[in-house]
């Protein structure tokens, strides 16, 4: 799927030359003068280590972009980008870290041991809550799980092949990467007082659906520079939702998310309130696609919302890939299910009290997220788009 980028060399721009061998060979660590890349790891196993036992000779490459238009990559045009960087191959798990732990990559090479690392080229940016993996180029060929707390960008100077799954979603109370629990799209929630008590479902794209005696999150990230995933549903009596998380994926040359990739940021659904009021649900986060040439979508995007729980012991269903609205909780008398999640131009359903007791609810769905395409060119392929998604220029 990659090129060698022969064809842009005359307009590449080399921010830095370093190189790990004598000649910047491919076979010495380096690059040669058509871009082509080598391998991540060295022999032993490490990233990018300057040697040990058993080395190969394997390291990483120069980062070259051609010339760039201003805010490119949007959120964090403002960044340096480091002069060494990966083309990775069977990328199959990311840890975008927290406050306290950095981040890392794993590799799940076929019939090798899966290699995890800390390479000089994922960076911390605090202000956006966020892990860039800056890379020479990357064809995602497996489903890759991402964790932390921060959210995920994927900044490629080549091609950025997306042939497997890539999912940044909250599941059931656990968030997602970038996600919030604080803030006007938290769901709201009434005191929980014996097993009574109201959770309502989380908002971005839209605002969260309501329950009795608790509204729904308010609607947020309508600017495309925040970079920020969705909310936690409201959290009564058990745990809401937790909110999907935020993922960008931008290339200099080219985007492709192909029939066999999927990218997904879906809310999770809220938690059952056996025999008390159920959770709210979470909603969808953000997934931002960017590439200044080729791009191509032939797949499902989605982030939709979670359903919320049901005052029983049923949970609200996670956010689903399709365009179908994930269902609610359901309670074991026929009252108090949860709502369903925010899917496309659908929005979120409230949770209902119990027919027999009023002071007894489900929870509400959590909204959908958001989709932002930006690009030179408008994108071909035959998505799934859920929500639809806003489509910037540069």
């Amino acid at each position: 799927m990659r090129s060698a980028l022969t064809a842009l060399a005359a307009s590449l721009v080399v921010f830095a030359l370093l190189c790990c061998g004598d000649s910047g060979d491919a076979a010495d660590g380096g690059a040669d003068a058509s871009g082509d890349a080598v391998t991540l790891l060295d022999g032993d196993g490490v990233f990018n280590d300057g040697g040990g036992p058993g080395d190969a000779g394997g390291g990483l490459v120069p980062l070259v972009f051609p010339a760039l238009p201003a805010g490119f990559p949007a959120h964090f045009s403002s960044l340096t980008p480091p002069v060494m960087v990966a083309r990775l191959d069977d990328l199959c798990a990311v840890d975008t870290g927290s406050t306290t732990t950095n981040p890392s990559v794993t590799l799940c090479p076929k019939g090798g041991a899966r290699q995890t690392s800390s390479p000089p080229n994922l960076m911390v940016v605090d202000a956006q809550n966020a892990t860039v993996l800056w890379v020479f180029s990357l064809d995602i060929t497996q489903a890759v799980k991402v964790t932390g707390t921060r959210a995920l960008a994927i900044v490629s100077a080549g091609e950025l092949d997306v042939e497997g799954a890539v999912d940044v979603s909250g599941k059931a109370s656990a968030a997602g990467p970038g996600a919030l629990d604080v803030g006007g799209g938290v769901g709201s929630a009434s005191p929980c007082d014996g097993g009574t008590g109201a959770s309502a479902g989380a908002g971005f794209g839209g605002d969260g659906g309501g329950a009795p005696g608790a509204f729904g999150g308010m609607f947020y990230g309508e600017d495309a520079g925040q970079f920020v995933g969705g909310s936690r549903g409201g959290s009564a009596c058990v745990q809401g939702g937790g909110g999907g998380g935020a993922l960008q994926l931008s290339s200099a040359t080219s985007l492709l998310v192909l029939p066999a990739g999927s990218l997904r940021a879906a809310g999770g659904g809220g938690s059952g309130g056996t025999g008390a009021s159920a959770g709210g649900g979470g909603s969808g986060g953000t997934i931002f696609l960017e590439s200044l040439a080729a791009f191509l979508i032939s797949t499902d995007v989605s982030a939709n919302g979670g359903g919320g729980g049901g005052a029983g012991i049923t949970a609200g269903v996670d956010g689903l890939t399709s365009q179908k609205a994930a269902p609610g909780g359901l309670a074991g008398d026929g009252g108090a299910n949860g709502g369903s999640g925010g899917v496309a131009a659908v929005s979120p359903t409230d949770g209902v009290a119990d027919t027999t007791n009023a002071s007894v609810s489900g929870g509400g769905g959590g909204a959908v997220g958001r989709i932002w395409l930006r690009s030179m060119k408008a994108p071909t392929g035959t998505p799934s788009f859920s929500p639809g998604p806003v489509v910037l220029s540069f």
